[in-house]
């Protein structure tokens, strides 16, 4: 037993002699020293050195600090500044008004033209039976007018003639052009070269689309 106190006896003498003081606090050289602050503190160890403060970013190598200046959103390129921009340019939720109003406008409408032109008896006849031919159309206020208003045209197309007037009253009639040939504007008809059995009126209706 008395061989394991003097054992215990030598261990702790052994840690009293042990050096627990830093560089910074004993009389090293002066290099050694020079890694030290006015405290007696090791710099290295304690203090982030400026070399390690990176104002971008765009660094992949790790042990690096962030500057504060890319926390700063009024400093152009910062990352709080690109952050910020793409902030302003989401928006986080519709009313039931904004709703509404984006599934009016997406909504596909229209209108119906009606072009109107008389036929005349050239005196040739292209085709056996139509002797007469007239140029119908010219009308395009109403594309115009859509399109002022801030409407897309989407097309349009022929949805009801030729009629003549008899036949537009609800009338029967024999005499009724046959549509030989047309020109569009914004991709919806409106110039159409008609053949009759007579000098008459010729009408011609066209749907219009549009968002």
């Amino acid at each position: 037993m008395n061989e394991n106190f003097e054992s215990v006896e030598k261990l702790f003498k052994g840690l009293d002699q042990v050096d627990n003081t830093s560089d910074c606090d004993k009389n090293v050289a002066s290099a050694k020293k020079a890694e030290c602050d006015g405290n007696g503190k090791n710099i290295s160890e304690t203090y982030l050195k400026k070399t390690a403060v990176a104002n971008n970013n765009t660094t992949t190598e790790a042990g690096f600090a962030l500057d504060a200046r890319q926390a700063n959103p009024n400093v152009d390129g910062s990352l709080a500044k690109q952050i910020s921009a793409l902030n302003s340019g989401l928006k986080k939720y519709y009313t039931q008004t904004e709703v509404d109003n984006i599934i009016e406008k997406s909504k596909v409408k229209s209108i119906v033209i009606e072009f109107g032109g008389v036929t005349t008896n050239e005196g040739k006849a292209f085709f056996p039976k139509y002797t007469y031919w007239g140029y119908v159309g010219g009308k395009t206020t109403e594309i115009d007018n859509l399109i002022a208003q801030g409407h897309t045209i989407l097309g349009g197309f022929i949805c009801g003639g030729p009629h003549n007037d008899a036949s537009m009253a609800g009338n029967g009639s024999d005499n009724i052009g046959v549509i030989v040939g047309s020109a569009t504007y914004y991709n919806v008809p409106y110039s159409f070269y008609v053949f009759s059995q007579a000098y008459q009126t010729i009408r011609i209706k066209v749907c219009v689309l549009y968002i």
